[in-house]
């Protein structure tokens, strides 16, 4: 008897019938809800193109040709042009110098030659090692006159910098309200990073070709890895929370991929992360001395982007529907190198969807 293939029901109303992937959010959708998906969809642009809008007026009534700081890069790049200019002119001169100097004194010695073998002919006074001689020392000349001599070579002074760099010095709290949201500026030059959810103990479920995780056991924590583990560049995690049905906060981080796996991995000395926004652990230690278990500003269905700067030894968490940001500084000592993406699920049936893990991104406000 054959078997009947099970149907991801619909997300809207729970029917089994005719039904359509998302390939965004992953979600599936019968045929009357998939409009609605995309019509939500296209409502959701119109708004982003408002606030797009909005930004780039902004941006242009702000615009100060007046600015000090500018006038004074402007004048400092004329001045440099002109350093470099004259640097490369003198340059320029010595080395043509150098040049005419090597042509007469390879001249001088073709002329002697010209003597040689035009007196050589006349008397026809010549054997065939005067033949070699003489076409060994026209092919030498040759590669001279085109070939300046090894011993000259042009090389940077670094002892005496022709030109200083600029550095533009300010105050941090300038920047502080912005410096949250710098990791939101990730873009450009991203690659695939190949990691996936590759590890988890008793109480959880991988699927979906490691996309997926499920805890299916009751309330108790369960560690989950992904595969990779990273040692530099900068890499980007878009996870999605599927299900969270009591509400029980989900720990997103990293920690050394030296750590043993533990149902309370948080707890160990090498997690760094967060079980909410605001709520993070420090080398294993929750820094907001709370008790509870339950989510206070994330929500079922929320993406949490986490942003893992080995190179400047930072994490970042982002919510985007809530547009909320922190960053954290990893002690490296604590937890060296290579780091994992690192997940801990508490709750019965809760859910989270990897959507994405890119490497390499450029942060472009990133210091």
């Amino acid at each position: 008897m054959a078997s009947v293939t099970s149907k991801t029901p619909c997300v809207t109303c729970g029917k089994g019938a005719g039904l359509f992937k998302c390939e965004g959010c992953t979600q599936t959708f019968c045929t009357k809800h998939v409009a609605e998906h995309r019509q939500t969809l296209h409502h959701q642009l119109d708004e982003i193109i408002v606030k797009h809008d909005s930004l780039q007026e902004k941006i242009i009534e702000n615009k100060d040709q007046s600015n000090p700081l500018i006038k004074y890069v402007d004048e400092w790049e004329q001045k440099s042009i002109v350093k470099i200019q004259q640097m490369a002119e003198e340059t320029r001169q010595k080395v043509v110098k150098l040049s005419d100097i090597h042509k007469r004194t390879v001249s001088k010695e073709l002329n002697l030659l010209t003597e040689q073998i035009k007196k050589a002919r006349e008397e026809d006074d010549f054997i065939e090692t005067d033949l070699i001689y003489w076409i060994s020392t026209l092919n030498r000349m040759r590669d001279e006159l085109i070939t300046v001599p090894l011993s000259n070579n042009i090389k940077e002074d670094q002892s005496a910098p022709l030109i200083y760099q600029l550095k533009l010095t300010t105050t941090s709290s300038e920047f502080d309200d912005k410096s949250m949201f710098q990791y939101r500026q990730a873009h450009l030059q991203t690659t695939t990073s190949g990691d996936i959810l590759e590890r988890c103990l008793d109480g959880a479920k991988i699927g979906d070709n490691g996309q997926l995780v499920e805890h299916s056991d009751w309330d108790c924590p369960v560690e989950v890895r992904g595969k990779v583990g990273y040692t530099s560049g900068t890499h980007r995690f878009r996870l999605q929370i599927e299900k969270n049905p009591r509400g029980t906060w989900i720990f997103f981080g990293i920690i050394s991929k030296t750590q043993l796996m533990t149902k309370c991995s948080y707890e160990s000395s090498s997690a760094y992360g967060w079980a909410d926004y605001d709520d993070y652990f420090l080398g294993g230690v929750r820094q907001n001395n709370q008790n509870t278990g339950q989510f206070y500003d994330t929500v079922e269905s929320d993406i949490i982007t986490l942003i893992v700067d080995c190179t400047n030894r930072k994490i970042c968490y982002v919510n985007e529907k809530r547009q909320k940001s922190q960053q954290l500084d990893i002690n490296i000592n604590k937890c060296p190198f290579p780091w994992q993406l690192h997940i801990n699920l508490y709750g019965t049936g809760d859910r989270v969807r990897l959507l994405s893990a890119t490497s390499n991104i450029s942060l472009s406000s990133y210091q």
